[in-house]
């Protein structure tokens, strides 16, 4: 972590900025800019590759955890302030809607059979059903309430 501070000073906006060369790549005062798969971003040096939210984390609390969550679900967003320690529960807590999700709200799903909507969220490895109505509205409702209740800080807001 020293070697790095000495090559690299963190900006406000999330970004380091290179303070000296090291080796034939890399301009003095240039940001750092990589982005990986997926949207997140990364640091070269020394032949390695450093996810930049780790090393940001790491650089302001001397420690970095298993799991980092970005507080808005935004992988490029390196800001110390949308960096969160998380258990991998939480991380994944902190997740919007997949891309196949029908009703626009990550848990809410309607079930043909008996015609309803319902929540289902996973909680400490169980999955668990936040009860069935006919009202969208309502389930969506059920089903927020139990993530607030449950997932604290790290409920993902749809």
């Amino acid at each position: 972590m020293e070697i790095l501070r000495e090559y690299f000073e963190y900006r406000k906006d999330g970004f380091f900025v290179r303070l000296k060369r090291s080796g034939k790549k890399g301009m003095v005062g240039a940001e750092v800019r990589g982005t990986k798969a997926r949207g997140y971003r990364y640091l070269g040096f020394q032949g390695r590759i450093f996810f930049l939210h780790r090393l940001i984390y790491q650089f302001h609390h001397g420690e970095c955890p298993d799991e980092i969550d970005h507080i808005n679900r935004d992988p490029s967003d390196c800001r110390i302030e949308n960096l969160r320690a998380a258990t991998r529960s939480q991380n994944n807590f902190n997740v919007g809607p997949r891309r196949d999700n029908s009703s626009g709200v990550k848990g809410l799903s309607f079930d043909r059979r008996r015609k309803s909507w319902f929540g289902r969220v996973a909680l400490n490895g169980k999955r668990i059903c936040t009860g069935y109505s006919k009202s969208k509205e309502t389930a969506r409702q059920k089903l927020i309430a139990f993530q607030r209740l449950h997932h604290g800080e790290f409920y993902a807001k749809n």
